[in-house]
């Protein structure tokens, strides 16, 4: 009761000396304690509602929400119980509500949010966070800003320029470019990111280059490094190691793709792996399909578990049909072996090679034909 009693007297008598007079100061040179409006103050400050406050170094503590605080400075701890509106606010700032200035230096905490131009330092809002840039920590259920340099977290989302750092939205993100750690709980959109991004349910930005974790999928212009997708991946250029759970597509591939069900690309260098198929209109390097592989160009070690298909197909090709429609250069082994022209060997249980002569065009066991067949060119009449 005692304390209520002295709780309420040191309340009116801050509302008292607010309204009816601008300071009640104890001071000597603008330092001591003032209850009351004061502009200029080094010490322990007790005011209702602060309006065109200059300068407060110390303890400030204000009941109300502000006036008109344009060219406030405060420096030290600045508590508010409902808002805080200053120029600057360096060291520890507490706002009841929010709080709102241009720039914040040190701890800045928020019951709902933060509206500022600037953070250097650690930013904490219950539900937002609004700043043209953030240098350190800032925190918050639901963040947008500027620039950030150093760590942001936002319990619903985050909306960003660029981040420097780890940027961690419960929700989601959209940011525009990432240099280190971007993570959406559900989703994430950005610009370019450099480093590791990781959207819960998809990923969707222009280029990606570091590692890229999509739960469902990841779309973009251009990915290189390592990309995950836990469904599928859509890009127009992928570059390093690309794993989806059930299909890639894409213009130009190049690195190690596997692909749970299949890979569908224009031109494909490296190791291709899918569960199913892999169609591409040139593909180099290393490839199994676990049903069939299809191109119009094929080099290398071509794998498929019951055909590959090709316009010209150059180098060794398992499968159980395997068939060229024009050329083929190398080794082919399967249950069936088709080639149009044949510059190698055929192995299988029937091999047919169009250029040869006719009683070894189709032949049993094994077919080839090692000599580069010469064409004459067409004579055209005249």
């Amino acid at each position: 009761m005692k304390r209520f009693l002295i709780l309420s007297v040191l309340i009116w008598t801050i509302i008292a000396a607010s309204c009816f007079a601008s300071s009640l100061d104890i001071t000597y040179r603008n330092t001591g304690i003032s209850i009351g409006n004061s502009k200029r103050l080094n010490g322990i400050r007790l005011n209702f509602r602060d309006d065109r406050v200059e300068k407060i170094n110390g303890l400030n503590l204000t009941l109300w929400v502000p006036r008109d605080n344009p060219d406030a400075v405060m420096n030290g701890l600045a508590i508010a119980l409902l808002n805080h509106e200053a120029r600057e606010l360096n060291g520890v700032s507490i706002g009841g509500v929010g709080l709102f200035g241009e720039r914040v230096r040190g701890l800045s905490l928020a019951g709902l949010g933060l509206a500022v131009g600037d953070i250097d330092g650690v930013a904490v809002g219950g539900i937002g966070v609004a700043a043209g840039d953030v240098e350190g920590l800032g925190i918050d259920r639901s963040a947008g800003s500027g620039d950030v340099n150093g760590i942001v977290i936002g319990g619903l989302g985050i909306a960003t320029g660029s981040v420097d750092g780890m940027a961690i939205g419960g929700l989601g993100g959209a940011v525009g470019k990432v240099n280190g750690v971007a993570i959406g709980g559900v989703g994430l959109v950005a610009d370019n990111v450099s480093g590791v991004v990781i959207g819960g349910v998809g990923i969707g930005a222009d280029e990606i280059g570091g590692i890229a974790i999509g739960g469902a999928g990841i779309g973009a212009n251009d990915l290189a490094g390592i990309t995950i997708g836990g469904l599928g991946i859509g890009a127009r250029d992928i570059t390093g190691i690309t794993i989806a759970g059930l299909g890639i597509g894409g213009r130009d591939m190049t690195g190690l793709t596997i692909a749970g069900l299949g890979i569908g690309e224009e031109e494909i260098t490296g190791i291709t792996v899918a569960g199913l198929g892999i169609g591409a209109k040139e593909i180099t390097g290393l490839t199994i399909g676990g049903l069939g592989i299809g191109g119009e160009n094929i080099t290398g070690i071509t794998i498929g578990g019951v055909g590959v298909g090709g316009q010209d197909i150059t180098g060794l090709t398992v499968a159980g049909w395997c068939k060229a429609k024009d050329s083929m250069n190398g080794l082919s082994i399967g249950v069936l072996n088709s080639a149009q022209r044949l510059y190698g060997v055929q192995i299988g249980l029937l091999n047919y090679c169009g250029n040869n002569p006719v009683p070894f065009k189709l032949l049993p066991i094994i077919n080839l034909h090692l000599r580069k067949d010469h064409q004459k060119p067409r004579r055209h009449r005249d």
